[in-house]
């Protein structure tokens, strides 16, 4: 059991192919968070429904159909800004991929994150991100091997109590 009492809610944030998934399943696999994929994740029942094709189906098309997926993001939260954060946190204590500053900044004012981590890498400026390292509490580098990056991963999972004692290091 994690030694804070409970497990923390934790945003990470970045530009596209920074690491932020990569991060999440690590966390997931090695502490006590529970990980269950990206924001995008907690809306393809929706999507899916909306498109009238198969979950699958509209799991390979984010990427395809991005424009729709940026659209349906932003209709879903137009009334309530952290309703796709208050979806996720359904089902998973980390949130991955916000690009919104509206969502992460009222996800954090109404005490539904605890922790907001920057992934800063060397990738290309991400145009669909309208917040940059700012909004963060701290700032993890994925410049290197993913050895080091999963190692401050480690190290500051050990740091808030949350790292699970394993006979393995990754």
């Amino acid at each position: 059991m994690p030694l804070i009492g409970t497990v923390p809610k934790i945003a990470i944030v970045g530009p596209s192919r920074c690491g932020k998934d990569t991060a999440g399943e690590y966390l997931g696999r090695h502490t006590y968070l529970r990980y269950n994929g990206s924001l995008s994740r907690a809306l393809l029942p929706l999507i899916a429904k909306e498109l009238k094709v198969s979950e699958e189906q509209a799991w390979v098309e984010p990427h395809t159909k991005y424009e729709y997926w940026q659209r349906f993001c932003d209709h879903f939260r137009e009334n309530n800004a952290c309703a796709l954060v208050r979806l996720a946190l359904q089902t998973t204590d980390l949130i991955i991929g916000s690009r919104s500053k509206r969502e992460i900044e009222d996800a954090q004012d109404n005490d539904l994150i605890d922790l907001t981590i920057w992934i800063a890498s060397g990738v290309p400026k991400d145009p669909t991100l309208e917040f940059g390292p700012e909004v963060a509490d701290i700032v993890i580098e994925n410049n290197d091997e993913l050895f080091v990056f999963q190692h401050k991963l480690k190290q500051l999972s050990k740091a808030l109590g949350i790292w699970r004692d394993h006979t393995y290091a990754y």
